[in-house]
């Protein structure tokens, strides 16, 4: 079986909707970010030749800026077309913002949890049990009412 170079697939692809845009290499970088343009423009050149691949928020904002699908820089079968998964899809950028946003709030509450414990613990001691379950349901609708 073929080996297939997804970096330089995506690499095609960039270039492809760069020239269709009639941008020059310099002038994507600056869209990218202005401060470092020169930086980004050596990317897009590795990237292009398919040296490298650009990470999620690159891709996002190449994307954006050459008017395309970020989905399609990254699912590729062996004959260059798109692979998606049937069942599922690419995922949509609604799809990762949300994704991105439930991992954030299970980070936060890893990060927060120890101390919630001791908070309730304090609370529990200092104001009774009574008091304790308005604060329980108050915490819980921080972390999890987006489930909600």
């Amino acid at each position: 079986m073929k080996e297939v170079n997804y970096n330089k697939l995506c690499g095609e692809k960039i270039k492809e909707a760069r020239i269709a845009k009639n941008l020059t290499e310099q002038e994507l970088a600056y869209s990218i970010d202005p401060d470092n343009f020169k930086e980004v423009t050596r990317l897009i050149k590795y990237w292009e030749v398919g040296n490298g691949f650009p990470d999620l928020n690159q891709i996002y904002k190449i994307a954006e800026i050459l008017d395309m699908n970020p989905n399609e820089l990254y699912y590729y079968s062996e004959n260059g077309k798109r692979k998606i998964n049937r069942n599922k899809g690419p995922m949509t950028v609604k799809q990762y913002d949300r994704k991105r946003y439930r991992e954030l709030m299970m980070e936060d509450l890893e990060n927060f949890g120890p101390a919630i414990v001791y908070a309730l613990l304090f609370a529990l001691i200092v104001v009774g049990p009574v008091r304790v379950i308005g604060i329980l349901s108050e915490i819980f609708n921080f972390f999890f009412g987006w489930l909600f």
